[in-house]
């Protein structure tokens, strides 16, 4: 595995201060994916940090990083908070409620993810975000568009994990299918996700 570099997480558990447009799992699927965590930690008994299954939820749009520290977050955010606002409304109104399949276990270097299958409508309501909402001047550019993913674990100790980590969690089959029907404006303050609070939660069209 020459081309995987794990880095430990050193944020796991901190204080933080992050904004996020999140799509809400349904129970099922987070019990279903807290399953394919459960049959990771027997395969790894090492090394990860398991999200707890309340957390996980697939970003729209990170709106304010929890890593970023170079500028004032509270000033930036009274700057944009009107526009998120009204692009949380226009996803209400235009983007329809859909399915994500969950295929695939991705091992990268800071995190293993359950992907799921490209859907127009996560694309499309990431684009509404991006016309609406500025991003901070100096954060740096993101060429590659983001995957649709839910985070189940990331790497508490990195050098402890085993060489064929990536083989023994890809190996782990899983077939899930979920509705997505809810977008939800959260402030982060212990990442990630151990605590939110929800500013704003609208339905998608049925």
């Amino acid at each position: 595995m020459s081309d995987f570099d794990p880095q430990s997480d050193l944020l796991l558990g901190r204080s933080c201060l992050s904004y996020q447009l999140q799509f809400c799992l349904p129970a099922e699927a987070r019990a279903a994916l807290a399953e394919l965590s459960s049959q990771l930690a027997r395969s790894v008994p090492s090394g990860l940090w398991f999200a707890p299954a309340e957390t996980l939820h697939v970003t729209c749009s990170s709106l304010i990083s929890p890593r970023e520290d170079w500028y004032d977050k509270d000033q930036f955010w009274s700057r944009i908070s009107s526009l998120v606002e009204e692009s949380v409304k226009q996803v209400e109104l235009r983007i329809p409620a859909f399915r994500l399949h969950f295929g695939i276990l991705r091992v990268a270097d800071t995190a293993i993810v359950a992907l799921a299958d490209h859907d127009p409508c996560v694309a499309r309501a990431r684009a509404i975000v991006a016309q609406l909402v500025p991003t901070p001047e100096a954060r740096p550019p993101q060429p590659q568009p983001p995957t649709i993913h839910a985070s189940l674990c990331r790497y508490s100790e990195a050098a402890t994990l085993p060489n064929d980590l990536r083989n023994l969690a890809e190996g782990h089959q899983h077939d899930i299918w979920t509705e997505i029907d809810t977008l939800v404006l959260v402030r982060e303050t212990t990442y990630p996700s151990l605590k939110v609070d929800t500013m704003m939660s609208v339905p998608l069209a049925r």
